[in-house]
């Protein structure tokens, strides 16, 4: 903070591209802001500083210019200054070293094997094989910390449990008391497609002291979606091959999933397996929602400027949990459809059957733990995550009863879960699938792009088979996943139709007037007055019903004082005047010629603008 009693305020800088024109300028302006602020003390340093002094020496010359300006310094150790800076030290190069490690200690590999992996490998580039060196002296370096600390990771322990068992030691303790692997009769596995071959060396540790032992595995290979954690779908595939004698049965039959839902599972997975077969008799709905149809209206676009995907969502959520909006257009719509009927205008006809029943709970699926869209939250986002920040934005616009009836997470979390409604959130290219630009670094494990489009399309299943009702896809028709253009190819999908699915809102807080041409009269009336309306806050739309829009609060809003303070009107011929509310449901429609406008459709009367559904 700067505290203008003293002098006691030090900013340093460091200026590491020294010698570009452009950037010298700016460095200038900086030195010239900070000249400027006397309670403030400029340290400069730059390359040419830490070349000429080198490490040591540079690290020196900062300690006795910052003692210089009376400021302690206790040089951090080593573990100090990581414990401070690894929240935001964590890099890309991180978490490929990171995740290369894991790889090889569940594939058990000494330093020697690992060696031994890599001269067999032929490198598909410079970068690959530098990485290679680099992560042998890390993976070395790794194994030798355990060595040293006594300490162990997990997967450290698998290993040496095998190694225990097969030593022999098969009694274990515990707090419910003491028993002997040796006397077990059944052993049951779940999820056995992400069997790993740690856990299959434990298995087999435990059948050599064990042979009578009759082991019961379940997995379904439809959702092996862990081979970046070392999960190898071999062993399921090849489950003879592991366990002599064997019996293997299939279980088809899923009792989660409206029959609709299960066959767009069985479409993804065509010829890779036993088809599922419903167990619930009601068809349920699958939909495409469309992004790249999706015309948010004036208020949309005042809320979320730039922003289409929270709109959007808000209207596929809302159609799902907020019953009271269904009651409240019940109540101020039944006098505008009855007037509908007896007059074929145009005016859009709203279902009274488009929600699904009270009750429902949704869920929002990602593939990763970002959005491919842009989000406008309007203010600084807490550091919880993309995800959860997304969700909050979205629940924020929601009743509060209603708000823990939505919830969001990565498809990979959400395995083995289900609920009533499911948005896929990005069925776009570089989601589904996702093919990392890492996966060269993995190549030497046996990894290769082929086997990762694999998994991909085994998760996008697995996010398609987590809804139990309706099942929402959000993706783009000009750019869509791979996976949902083979689907449209085999099978016909359903296309929402976003007019179907109105805007979210409380009550009705504004009234859209849009100015337009009356049919059949060309388009010389609103060009006459384009200039009047402009001046009037008039912006010109044409989406839909080309038209000239501007928004007015609803609050006490009467078309008798519109009419009276339009300035444009006396010079207006031809033109016809539609009033929409939030819903953009047509209130009222005029007709103004020379000054007169005599309405067409009136039913703004008939609305109460200031119910509260909430």
């Amino acid at each position: 903070m700067d505290n203008s009693s003293q002098i006691d305020n030090i900013v340093i800088e460091y200026f590491g591209l020294e010698g570009d024109p452009d950037y010298d300028i700016m460095s200038e302006q900086k030195r010239e802001y900070w000249r400027n602020r006397p309670n403030w003390h400029f340290v400069e340093l730059s390359p040419t500083t830490l070349r000429f002094e080198e490490v040591e020496g540079f690290c020196a010359l900062l300690k006795r210019c910052l003692e210089s300006y009376g400021k302690k310094c206790d040089r951090l150790t080593e573990d100090e200054i990581w414990t401070k800076i690894r929240l935001r030290a964590i890099d890309r190069f991180t978490k490929v070293v990171e995740g290369f490690i894991q790889r090889c200690r569940k594939l058990s590999l000494t330093s020697e094997k690992l060696a031994s992996l890599v001269d067999n490998h032929k490198c598909a580039s410079d970068v690959e094989q530098r990485f290679l060196e680099l992560a042998q002296k890390f993976y070395q370096s790794y194994l030798q910390q355990l060595q040293v600390t006594g300490e162990d990771d997990f997967d450290g322990l698998m290993q040496k449990a095998a190694a225990v068992i097969t030593s022999g030691q098969t009694v274990f303790h515990r707090k419910s008391g003491t028993g002997d692997l040796k006397c077990l009769r059944y052993i049951l596995i779940d999820e056995y497609q992400d069997f790993s071959k740690l856990f299959h060396h434990l298995i087999e540790a435990i059948r050599q002291q064990n042979p009578q032992a009759q082991f019961f595995c379940v997995g379904d290979d439809w959702q092996a979606i862990n081979g970046f954690a070392g999960s190898d779908l071999r062993f399921y595939q090849n489950f003879a091959q592991f366990f002599q004698p064997s019996q293997k049965l299939n279980i088809a039959t899923n009792y989660r999933s409206a029959t609709s839902i299960v066959d767009i599972g069985n479409t993804l997975m065509y010829g890779l397996g036993t088809p599922a077969r419903a167990h619930k008799t009601i068809f349920g709905t699958v939909e495409i929602a469309d992004l790249g149809q999706f015309n948010p209206n004036l208020n949309e676009q005042k809320d979320h400027p730039g922003d289409n995907i929270t709109p959007a969502i808000l209207r596929l959520v809302n159609k799902t949990i907020a019953v009271p909006i269904q009651m409240r257009y019940n109540i101020i719509s039944r006098g505008v459809r009855a007037r509908q009927r007896r007059a074929p205008t145009g005016v859009p006809h709203v279902n009274e059957n488009r929600y699904i029943k009270k009750g429902k709970t949704v869920v929002l699926l990602s593939r990763k733990n970002s959005l491919p869209w842009y989000v406008n939250y309007g203010k600084p986002t807490s550091k919880h995550g993309v995800l959860d920040n997304f969700l909050n934005l979205v629940r924020s616009y929601l009743p509060e009863e209603s708000r823990k009836a939505l919830t969001i997470s990565t498809a990979h979390k959400y395995k083995g879960l289900q609920n009533d409604v499911v948005i896929i959130l990005d069925a776009v290219p570089r989601c589904y699938p996702l093919i990392h630009p890492d996966l060269m670094f993995s190549r030497v494990f046996g990894d290769s792009i082929e086997q990762v489009v694999d998994e991909e399309r085994r998760l996008f299943y697995v996010a398609l088979s987590r809804a139990v009702e309706h099942l929402y896809i959000l993706t783009e028709t000009k750019n869509l996943s791979p996976f949902l253009e083979e689907l449209k190819s085999r099978k016909r999908i359903n296309l929402l139709d976003w007019l179907d699915y109105p805007p979210c809102v409380g009550s009705i807080q504004h009234i859209t007037v849009k100015v337009g041409n009356q049919a059949g009269k060309g388009g010389n009336g609103t060009y006459a007055i384009r200039d009047l309306l402009n001046a009037e806050g008039y912006r010109w739309r044409t989406i839909g019903w080309s038209a000239w829009c501007c928004t007015y609060p609803a609050q006490d809003f009467s078309i008798q004082q519109y009419f009276d303070n339009a300035q444009w009107i006396s010079h207006a011929c031809g033109i016809e005047v539609r009033f929409y509310d939030d819903l953009e449901n047509m209130l009222a429609k005029y007709h103004v010629d020379y000054g007169q406008f005599i309405p067409v459709i009136n039913n703004l009367s008939e609305v109460d603008l200031n119910i509260n559904p909430w």
